[in-house]
């Protein structure tokens, strides 16, 4: 495959031939795809190698989330978080174009939103930058919104691990006036 893309058909029969494995052959093994978004995805297709796969924007799967993949036509496989209401979507229109999927090893960065509401105030966004810029956070995009003296913002940056992303939250809450720290 030239362009390292796998058609659906190319899919179809790839996993006719895994169903034909003996037993012990079909305990799937994770290998970790090799294509050119593999280090920023870090996303393993169950019994597939090569694949070109992609974070979803509409729900910005990042480790420890549980995760499906779901074939695309001539874009690889987009992986989703398991309680995606997009991909739920999608697979109520084309469930067999969904594939078991999973979190590699390797290194890499994830996408994150961040959600937080909190009293509104002189310095509250900077304070938050600040929190994240001191854990080494790489803030890729910020929407915010004040409403009745409340701030409502929406952070995506980049983590590379659960632990960070953990950290993230835990600094943020601890501002003065935050009243609520979520996954956006």
């Amino acid at each position: 495959m030239a362009r390292d893309e796998v058609n659906l058909r190319q899919l179809q029969v790839a996993l006719r031939e895994l169903k034909g494995a003996s037993p012990l052959e079909s305990q799937f093994d994770f290998k970790k795809k090799k294509g050119k978004s593999s280090p920023r995805s870090g996303v393993l297709i169950v019994g597939m190698d090569s694949l070109m796969t992609q974070l979803a924007r509409c729900c910005k799967p990042a480790p420890p989330d549980a995760v499906r993949g779901f074939v695309t036509r001539g874009r690889g496989v987009s992986v989703h978080r398991e309680d995606c209401a997009s991909l739920r979507r999608l697979a109520e229109r084309n469930p067999e174009r969904l594939i078991e999927a999973g979190w590699g090893r390797g290194e890499g960065s994830y996408p994150v939103e961040m959600a937080v509401t909190a009293a509104d105030r002189r310095g509250l966004l900077r304070d938050i930058g600040d929190a994240l810029a001191r854990e080494r956070i790489n803030v890729t995009a910020v929407r915010t919104q004040s409403k009745d003296e409340l701030a409502f913002m929406r952070f995506t940056f980049e983590v590379a691990n659960v632990a960070q992303l953990k950290r993230a939250f835990a600094l943020v809450r601890d501002l003065k006036g935050v009243i609520r720290v979520g996954r956006g």
